[in-house]
């Protein structure tokens, strides 16, 4: 479908903004986190759970992952040991704690840990300086040609809301989360987006969310072991529900489609 061109060339120009994960049960630290990525111009995406935070790896595709050690009911060591084995050996970590022992450290490198600091040092410059560091080394994006986009003929505003849409909607784009959460994230007015996203796409907010949302799920159909996966990444109450709503727009269900790929 021709709009999925469209969410491609998107993803590859918010791709260009660094994602940051953070996670940790301790509001003010994640606070502190999530102000820093800001100024440093990175994305933060913050999680007070480990285990909901693993559900969003596959759709945040972070740049970097902060994490910290004491959580409930996963413990940041056995995040970081779930990561490298189920998602990614290349991402890089930042291991945090105040709670540090003689043998923490090596734990952590054992677990995946790129770098380890301990909290002490959280208002200090070596957390920025770490934080700077990994995301210099990280592998960079390619710019899109925006093939599609140009077509369009959009002026550089209605552009500039399409994105800030698009890029709130990367956040809140499981089956259940609310529209009114997304618009919150939000720094462009809304009342821009209801004649942009008709004028070009025909659509309402509501259903360029849905038809997204299958398009991740096309990608991650891709990626993951099983169409039982792809639902559950993507908050669907139950299988038979995702794989009827990616019926509607690829005509094909799941496993179909993904034969169609392997042809």
């Amino acid at each position: 479908m021709l709009i999925d061109h469209y969410f491609a060339e998107l993803d590859t120009l918010t791709e260009n903004t660094r994602k940051v994960m953070i996670i940790d049960d301790d509001s003010s630290m994640t606070d502190y986190l999530e102000e820093l990525c800001l100024d440093l111009k990175v994305e933060p995406f913050v999680y007070h759970e480990a285990l909901v935070a693993l559900d969003n790896i596959s759709l945040v595709n972070p740049s970097l992952i902060i994490v910290d050690w004491l959580m409930q009911p996963m413990n940041g060591l056995n995040f970081m040991r779930a990561v490298r084995r189920k998602h990614s050996k290349t991402v890089f970590m930042l291991f945090l704690t105040g709670s540090a022992q003689n043998d923490t450290h090596k734990k952590a490198l054992q677990h995946g840990a790129t770098v380890f600091l301990e909290k002490a040092e959280r208002y200090s410059d070596i957390l920025e300086e770490q934080i700077k560091t990994l995301l210099s080394a990280s592998p960079s994006m390619t710019q899109s040609e925006q093939a599609h986009l140009s077509e369009l003929a959009m002026n550089d505003k209605e552009l500039a809301v399409l994105l800030d849409f698009h890029q709130a909607a990367q956040k809140r784009i499981k089956s259940g989360d609310k529209l009114k959460d997304i618009y919150a994230l939000m720094t462009q007015p809304k009342s821009k987006l209801y004649p942009l996203l008709n004028k070009y796409f025909q659509l309402s907010s509501q259903e360029y969310i849905i038809s997204y949302r299958l398009y991740l799920a096309s990608k991650l159909l891709r990626q993951l072991p099983s169409t039982q996966d792809v639902s559950d990444a993507l908050g669907y109450s139950n299988s038979a529900n995702f794989s009827n709503a990616f019926k509607a727009k690829y005509t094909a269900p799941p496993l179909k489609f993904i034969k169609t790929l392997s042809k």
